[in-house]
């Protein structure tokens, strides 16, 4: 499925992968299947913590991701993502995020 949408990416992915929350409990142990993994208490937002996590580790192309990197859920997941993305690319996606929607607006404006 990932292919037919970015046909660009196959030579690029080195490995993919799929799991469910059986996958979890198996390998994780997570007793529900559930895949949270940093704590979601107060702490975890402290100035601390904030200033501290990025998405690079000491291991050579090994970044981290996800809500574990940003903050809880799938927004946190997908704000981490695009800081995650952003280290790897070496570029701000949110600058082209906004570059896109501002395209889209005011294109679609111009053609009508």
């Amino acid at each position: 499925m990932v292919y037919q949408v970015f046909p660009k990416i196959k030579d690029r992915i080195e490995y993919m992968d799929a799991g469910t929350p059986v996958t979890n409990q198996h390998y994780i142990a997570a007793p529900k299947g559930e895949i949270y993994g940093a704590d979601h208490g107060t702490a975890r937002f402290s100035a601390e913590f904030c200033v501290s996590i990025r998405p690079q580790t000491p291991i050579k192309n090994l970044y981290l991701t996800g809500q574990d990197l940003f903050s809880c859920g799938y927004a946190g997941a997908l704000a981490g993502a695009m800081v995650c993305g952003s280290v790897i690319l070496k570029r701000n996606l949110y600058v082209d995020v906004l570059a896109l929607c501002m395209k889209l607006k005011y294109g679609s404006k111009k053609a009508q």
